[in-house]
């Protein structure tokens, strides 16, 4: 199969285009995970044979060259399945990450959104999610919830985002089933909410309060992974330092100390 970009007239300047030939290489007998369909048939062109290959094709440079007899460019390509191996990759990446292994994949691509800072589209996914779920109690609405909490975050939208996540909150200690480690996490996104809204330090009605949360998480961490070297007690322990270095109080130096060490021990 050949995809060529427009010809460029060697007679003409145009130093800064280059012409260039795709030749993609494809086996149906080793390439069964690529979707591609043979559109000749819907083809202005008659006399040319044209297939459409699925939009999240990922394809693999094999060979790329000058032809000296086309004058142009050749890029030799087959169709790769890295791009499932990515993606599964990711699934388990982010259910581990919530110590969740039954974690929807809907939510999954939601957060991948929310990870590549489409806020935007985030936002707009997860509600239309939300709109869609008939079972309003279901595990999966903390995911929703908690999603939409973190990108109204990320937007600096903070009554939003402590909106969602006590929302998550809620309804996560409603179902009993529900993961810990996913608890955790959901009061230290109710703890940013306030961290984040000052660009300095914290006023004082609010160290308490952020403290709390934290607090919180760390001891459910604690309780819930085997292994205290865990990276999300870690990070617990160095947002409750930052809490104590925000308060910008000297009586709270050694408090402030003693939890950036023991995260850096981590």
């Amino acid at each position: 199969m050949y995809v060529s970009t427009d010809v460029v007239n060697p007679n003409t300047n145009s130093n800064n285009l280059e012409s260039i030939i795709f030749e993609i290489n494809y086996n149906t007998n080793l390439h069964s995970s690529c979707i591609v369909a043979n559109i000749t048939c819907y083809s202005q062109l008659r006399d040319e044979e044209e297939f459409l290959f699925d939009l999240g094709t990922v394809f693999e440079i094999e060979k790329f060259f000058y032809n000296d007899d086309k004058k142009c460019w050749m890029c030799k390509m087959i169709p790769s399945g890295k791009a499932v191996e990515i993606a599964k990759k990711y699934v388990n990446f982010q259910r581990n990450e919530m110590n969740d292994g039954k974690l929807d994949v809907l939510v999954l691509f939601g957060n991948l959104l929310y990870d590549v800072r489409e806020y935007s589209k985030c936002h707009y996914y997860f509600e239309n999610l939300l709109t869609i779920q008939s079972d309003k109690n279901a595990p999966t609405i903390i995911d929703i919830y908690r999603g939409l909490g973190r990108v109204f975050l990320g937007i600096s939208e903070f009554e939003l985002s402590k909106k969602y996540l006590q929302h998550a909150y809620d309804l996560c200690i409603k179902i009993e089933s529900s993961s810990p480690s996913k608890l955790g996490r959901i009061l230290s996104y109710i703890g940013y909410t306030y961290d984040f809204q000052d660009e300095d330090y914290l006023d004082l009605l609010n160290f308490d309060l952020v403290l709390n949360y934290f607090t919180q998480a760390l001891d459910i961490y604690k309780k819930t992974f085997d292994d205290l070297q865990h990276r999300d007690v870690a990070k617990c322990l160095n947002l409750i330092g930052e809490v104590y270095y925000g308060k910008n109080n000297h009586d709270d130096d050694s408090t402030c100390h003693n939890y950036y060490s023991q995260a850096l021990n981590i």
